[in-house]
C-alpha cells in the first residue's frame, strides 16, 4: 500500500504543532498517531527502519542512531531567529549525526531577511516562509548529502499553511523523500 501525494498531505493536515512556545522535543497527540500509522506502512512496504520516539537531549544521547541510519530531526522551534542560538547547542551537545533537521513554525516572514544568521555549518537550507506572525517551514541538509528541491510536493496556502520537500539522492539506495509541514490553528 502506497499512499498517493495527496492523501500524504492530508494525512500531515491533521497535525497539531505543540502548544507552547519553547524548543522541546515531544509530539502531541495527534503526532503520535500519525508517526506510528506512518511508521507501520513503512514497515510494511519497505527495507527502512523508523523510529518515532521523543527525547530529551541525555536521553537522546543515551540512544545513539546507528552510523548507516540516516538521522532526522523535526523541532517547532517557535521562531528560528530567536533560537538559533539554543538550536545550535543543543546540535553541539548531541551525541548524533543529523542528516536532516526539520524546522517548522520558523516565523521566517515572506520577503523579509532574517533579523540573524540562520545557518548551520555543514548544512544547507531550504524553506518556505510565512505571511503570518507564525509559521513557516525548512529543512536543513547536511552538506554530505545530495538532494533536489521538490516544489512539485510543496502545498502552500497563505496564513493557513506552508510546507517544503526535499528528495534526497542516496548512493546505493533507494531515494528518499522528506517533507516539513506546518499547519496553522
Amino acid at each position: 500500500m502506497s499512499l498517493s501525494n495527496e492523501e500524504f498531505c492530508l494525512n500531515q493536515l491533521g497535525l497539531k504543532p505543540p502548544s507552547n512556545s519553547s524548543l522541546r522535543l515531544f509530539p502531541s497527540s495527534s503526532q503520535n498517531r500519525f508517526f506510528e500509522s506512518f511508521s507501520d506502512v513503512i514497515r510494511e512496504n519497505s527495507n527502512i527502519s523508523t523510529s518515532n520516539a521523543y527525547y530529551d537531549l541525555e536521553s537522546l544521547n543515551n540512544s545513539r542512531i546507528p552510523s548507516t541510519s540516516l538521522g532526522v530531526l523535526h523541532l517547532n522551534i517557535a521562531s528560528l531567529p530567536n533560537h538559533i542560538n539554543d538550536l545550535k547547542l543543543f546540535l553541539s551537545m548531541s551525541n548524533n549525526k543529523f542528516h536532516v533537521i526539520c524546522i517548522t513554525e520558523t516565523r521566517l516572514q515572506k520577503e523579509l531577511d532574517p533579523s540573524v544568521n540562520i545557518n548551520i555549518p555543514g548544512y544547507t537550507i531550504e524553506h518556505t516562509p510565512t505571511e503570518a506572525k507564525a509559521g513557516g517551514a525548512l529543512i536543513y541538509i547536511s552538506n554530505d548529502i545530495d538532494y533536489k528541491t521538490r516544489n512539485d510536493l510543496n502545498v502552500y496556502q497563505s496564513r493557513e499553511l506552508e510546507s517544503i520537500f526535499v528528495e534526497l539522492l542516496l548512493k546505493k539506495k533507494e531515494n528518499i523523500v522528506i517533507g516539513c509541514i506546518y499547519k496553522h490553528r
